[in-house]
């Protein structure tokens, strides 16, 4: 999206302010010195303006393992943090 928004803006004159990202979490089964992430760290992402940085409140985590194994562990503890919402009987 932030290409796009960056070419609409040079080429039709616009002013629009592409989104950035306050948290993030990456499921990578390597690290990035491998080029798994083909060397998009969030880090990089900052310098790229995609996410906002932690100075400003950008929270981001990178996790070394197999989605299959982490992804349903997260889901798991997001709904256990968030509020059961009442159902009318």
């Amino acid at each position: 999206m932030a290409p796009y928004i960056e070419i609409s803006n040079t080429r039709l004159g616009l002013d629009v302010k592409p989104p950035r990202f306050h948290y993030g979490v990456r499921i990578c089964p390597e690290p990035d010195y491998w080029g798994g992430l083909s060397g998009c760290t969030y880090q990089e992402g900052i310098s790229w303006g995609k996410f906002v940085p932690p100075a400003e409140g950008g929270r981001f985590a990178e996790v070394l393992s197999d989605a299959t194994l982490v992804w349903p562990l997260l889901m798991v503890g997001l709904l256990e943090r968030i509020p059961a919402k009442s159902v009318p009987a």
